[in-house]
Formats: structure tokens, sequence, C-alpha cells
């Protein structure tokens, strides 16, 4: 059965969910915003059903007083995956201190996932003398039974130091179609990526080239 968890925006301190095989949806907003002086926290959705998330998952870290604050996990396991924004950054440091840290973005889907909103994981500035916090990783896997895309929606970006998406199951797994789809809708790579893989069990051709330089803005260099 289908499970609406919430009409209306959802704020907690985390939020952590367990489900069966009914769909797991949320229609507007989740915040695990930290308060001031506070981290963000933890948002982790394991079900053997599908997720759908309409609005903004907020965990980035509290406005701070001097350091930054650290920004939460959002860790998605589902069959077919549809989200919209996701931001798990530091929040900016005052006076003269080091900027929070990101938490992790990670997305599992045995079906398709689908990126309807940017997703951010960077450190939060530095001030003063102190250093930017430490980004973190977004990582994307569809398909992991075999079957199954990522794709994205118009104008998506997608900014952290290291990002990683992934469709199928791999070498000798139950099929060879899985396929991320990094050209329609022409997503873009944020500014502070350092580190940027696509694996997929389709072959990668000339006309599905990844990432051009319309879909760098500035961070990894493009490919030719």
């Amino acid at each position: 059965c289908a499970l609406p968890i919430s009409d209306a925006a959802f704020t907690a301190k985390s939020l952590t969910q367990t489900a069966g095989t009914g769909k797991t949806w949320f229609k507007s907003t989740i915040t695990t915003k930290g308060a001031a002086d506070s981290s963000g926290g933890n948002v982790n959705i394991t079900t053997n059903g599908d997720i759908e998330i309409a609005g903004k998952i907020d965990a980035t870290g509290g406005i701070a007083s001097s350091p930054g604050q650290d920004g939460g996990d959002v860790t998605l396991s589902g069959a077919a995956v549809t989200v919209d924004e996701i931001d798990t950054s530091g929040s900016d440091a005052t006076g003269s201190d080091n900027g929070g840290n990101a938490g992790k973005i990670q997305i599992t889907s045995t079906a398709d996932t689908t990126l309807n909103g940017n997703l951010t994981a960077k450190g939060g500035a530095g001030s003063g003398t102190g250093s930017q916090g430490t980004g973190n990783t977004i990582s994307v896997h569809s398909g992991t039974d075999g079957t199954g895309n990522v794709g994205f929606g118009a104008g998506v970006t997608l900014d952290a130091p290291t990002i990683t998406l992934r469709a199928g199951d791999g070498t000798g797994g139950a099929a060879t179609t899985a396929a991320v789809d990094f050209v329609t809708n022409t997503p873009h790579i944020g500014t502070s990526n350092t580190s940027f893989t696509i694996q997929q069990d389709a072959a990668i051709g000339a006309a599905a080239d990844p990432l051009t330089h319309a879909q760098s803005d500035g961070g990894v260099a493009a490919i030719d």
C-alpha cells in the first residue's frame, strides 16, 4: 500500500524510517537543518518500495556564532527513487574559525533513480584565519538488480568534491542496459568538484559523452 508520510512540510532533528514494500512519499520539504550552533541531522529512509520526495531535503549545519556547523548525512535506499533538491552542506563560520563539514548524500535504488533538483555537499566557508570546511560525497547507484537508470530533471547541478554515478550491477550481472543519462536536460557539475565518475552496464559512446564543456561549471576538467 502507498504511505503518504507527509502532505505538509516535515521538520525534525533527524529522520530514520524503515518501511516494508509500500511507497514512501513526502509531498513537501524535509528539514533537519541544525539549530543555531548545532549540526544538521541525518535523514535515513530504507524501504523495498518506491521513494518519492517532492520537496527539498535540508540537512545543513545551523547558523554559527563561531565555528561552522556540520551538515547531516542523507541516505535513501528503495526500489524507484525520485527526489528533488538535497543539501547537506556545512554552515559558514563567523569571527575567525573554520567552516562546517558537509554530510554525505547516498542514493541507492533497485530500479530507476530520478534527480529533479540540485544535490549539494559543500564545506562551509571559513572566517578570518579559518579554513573552509570539508565537502563530502554524492553517490547515486540505480539498478542494483541489473535494470534501472539514473536520470535528471531540468536544470540540475551536482556540487561536491567527489561525485559517483552508477547504473546496473556490474560485469557478470543480470543485464547490460542500465545507464546514467548525463546528457538529457543538461545536468551540471558544480565548482567544488574534483573527482567525477560514471559507471554503467551499458556502453558509453561518443553520442552520450557524459561531460561536456557546457556541463562543467569550473570544477573537474571537461571531457572533449
